[in-house]
């Protein structure tokens, strides 16, 4: 039985984690331009800052998100 075509408690944690890592491609693809687009301001520094603090969390929660949990399944007859 192909488990990968149904709706499975690991395929909800797979989307999970990559909705995250889409997530945190936007977060850096923000703080470069940041960085990139004028002279670093204190006010733009804090930012960048509050922006890598998120990126940090966001892949701790993501790397504990990712971690395989054990799974029982019967098959049934219908």
């Amino acid at each position: 039985m192909n488990l990968a075509r149904l709706h499975t408690p690991q395929r909800r944690q797979a989307y999970q984690v990559r909705w995250s890592v889409t997530d945190s491609h936007e977060l850096q693809r923000v703080r470069r331009r940041l960085m990139a687009s004028a002279p670093v301001s204190p006010q733009t520094q804090q930012t960048i800052d509050a922006l890598t603090a998120l990126d940090v969390a966001a892949r701790r929660t993501r790397r504990e998100a990712a971690q395989p949990r054990p799974r029982q399944y019967a098959l049934v007859p219908r």
